[in-house]
């Protein structure tokens, strides 16, 4: 009976604690927590001050709550030491409160940011930018956290994850500009760095590829980019990029120039991936040939490579529409055109999370559909195309 009233009180003070972790403004202004935890309270009260505000958003505050409860009912105290108990329980609060204080403060203010320069980036720089096939990797654990920094003229470039499948390599990493500069000046001056020429192992040639940069804004002076880089040559599974860094507009200036030296990891076994040669080659009614030239299967995403031919030199303006194997449009895909001395090349780039068996892929001519030329792609890879 007594049990059940102690472990009542315990849960009663725990809940209760867990709706003050989780007003909008931290107030920690208990004495169990002064008398037994006197640093934590200055440091959270140290982060307040320097943020101005944390609010964690309601789905962070829920998954607070759920592991405070959690753990406060999975774990057995000592009977012989309540006093023990009641501080690991509250240990145990501060530390997922203190974890959430510092995702919200590494991202949102600049001091906190060069503080925590040594910790690895808590939160996914990927999640930032709008890109299916990099949500997914991170999902599937196909990402490399990283922590290489340089500082160049007092802005630091710091690389936080990579993910490599072989064909694709995405750096993403934050920029710290100082708070001297205005917000203006700030996103002026991370329009202007550059990430290039980079170089694998002790190789100094540079490794050709096709790709681009972007950059977020996260707060008034700390960015998050991205570096988008397709190669054209083959790669091992595993090396270090080593890229330049340029703050300026003169590249060859090595006072605005430093470099990174960028771990890459190919995350995926090479059993999860697969390269597909389907013979499959259809002529539009304006005689427009394409080519299902390649399919590359991996554990994020598919790609598909058509080679188009026009019949002569007059323009034209294909266009093409994929269905799922259940009718399905696929939206998400992304599309690129690029031209070379053999020829006109179209990649489509389809982020899936569950891979159909196959995609139906519609073309159209200057706005008009010609579903009779409609091609049906097999995404299912076989003993002899692995």
């Amino acid at each position: 009976m007594n049990g059940d009233r102690r472990k009542t009180a315990s849960s009663e003070q725990t809940e209760q604690l867990a709706k003050q972790m989780m007003k909008p403004r931290t107030d920690l202004r208990s004495d169990v927590l002064e008398r037994e935890f006197p640093g934590f309270i200055e440091v959270v009260q140290g982060l307040e001050r320097e943020r101005e505000a944390l609010s964690p958003d309601p789905g962070t505050r829920e998954r607070i709550r759920q592991t405070l409860f959690e753990t406060a009912g999975t774990t057995k105290a000592p009977v012989r030491q309540r006093r023990v108990a009641r501080k690991w329980m509250f240990a145990a609060t501060a530390a997922c409160f203190f974890f959430v204080i510092l995702i919200a403060a590494s991202f949102s203010s600049p001091t906190m940011a060069e503080k925590l320069k040594s910790i690895p980036l808590i939160r996914s720089v990927f999640s930032l930018f709008k890109d299916e096939t990099l949500h997914i990797a991170g999902e599937k654990g196909l990402v490399t956290p990283a922590s290489q920094s340089v500082t160049v003229n007092g802005i630091t470039v710091t690389v936080n994850e990579v993910f490599y499948d072989g064909s694709r390599i995405d750096i993403g990493y934050a920029i710290q500009v100082p708070e001297a500069a205005s917000e203006t000046e700030a996103l002026n001056i991370v329009r202007n760095i550059k990430i290039w020429e980079f170089t694998v192992d002790d190789s100094d040639k540079p490794v050709p590829y096709k790709g681009s940069q972007d950059v977020e804004r996260v707060d008034k002076n700390l960015f998050a980019g991205m570096k988008h880089m397709e190669v054209t040559v083959p790669l091992p599974d595993k090396f270090t990029f080593h890229a330049k860094v340029s703050v300026g507009d003169d590249l060859s200036d090595p006072k605005t120039t430093g470099q990174l030296d960028i771990p890459v990891v190919k995350q995926m076994k090479p059993e999860d991936s697969a390269e597909l040669s389907p013979d499959i080659s259809q002529t539009m009614e304006s005689g427009y040939v394409f080519e299902v030239e390649s399919v590359t299967l991996t554990p994020a995403s598919t790609t598909i490579l058509l080679k188009e031919i026009p019949p002569d030199d007059k323009p034209y303006d294909p266009a093409y529409r994929l269905l799922n194997d259940k009718g399905e449009a696929i939206e998400e895909a992304e599309e690129t055109l690029t031209w070379d001395e053999k020829g006109i090349w179209r990649r489509f780039v389809i982020p899936l999370r569950e891979r159909p068996e196959s995609v139906k892929l519609i073309p159209s001519m200057n706005g008009v559909e010609e579903t009779n030329k409609a091609v049906v792609i097999p995404l299912k890879a076989d003993s002899q195309n692995k």
